[in-house]
């Protein structure tokens, strides 16, 4: 007599995985949804679902009458992006399936510094403005852009570089006559 071997019957699932944005600050409740329905059939799946982060669970979560499973997350995420998947254990009726990964970036607080290359010039001489923006934990250069202010008026914006720097040559007429409070954002 052979071993006896398992063998799963049971009606096919679709299993999606939706992760309810694409940013979450460090420390922000992280939202995924879990959606599991019948193929085929007007059969509802019920049980559980487990969320994975490679081998590592997440947690598990009962599957409502909605066919959705719900995770309201804190802890588990680092800064960085993590890819996450769901599988869902199967019923009496169903088959258990695995959903494919969605990526969760999770960003931290940003630190913006100023330069400038002189402070004092006459008006019509340029100056040099430099603006670094970095993750408060990490270090990690962000992206985007720059807005440089003379007092609340916007008077340049630059695009931040891949180390995270972005820089502007202006005419310090443009920036207005007197003692100006220059900043970044």
């Amino acid at each position: 007599l052979s071993e006896a071997l398992e063998l799963e019957i049971g009606e096919e699932v679709a299993a999606t995985l939706k992760v309810a944005k694409k940013s979450y600050n460090v420390g922000e409740k992280v939202q995924i949804e879990a959606s599991i329905s019948g193929l085929d059939t007007d059969l509802i799946p019920i049980g559980s679902v487990e969320l994975l982060k490679g081998k590592e669970s997440l947690g598990v979560a009962e599957i409502g009458e909605n066919g959705k499973a719900i995770f309201d997350l804190v802890k588990g995420f680092e800064v960085g992006s993590t890819e996450v998947t769901a599988k869902y254990s199967g019923d009496v009726n169903f088959l258990s399936k695995d959903t494919s990964s969605e990526t969760i970036l999770v960003i931290d607080e940003l630190v913006t510094t100023l330069e400038l290359s002189r402070s004092s010039l006459k008006s019509n001489e340029r100056i040099l403005l430099s603006s670094t923006v970095r993750s408060k934990t990490e270090g990690l250069p962000a992206s985007g852009s720059v807005v440089f202010y003379s007092g609340d008026k916007a008077i340049a914006t630059s695009e931040l570089g891949p180390e995270g720097v972005a820089t502007v040559e202006i005419l310090a007429k443009d920036i207005g006559d007197g003692d100006k409070a220059i900043r970044a954002a």
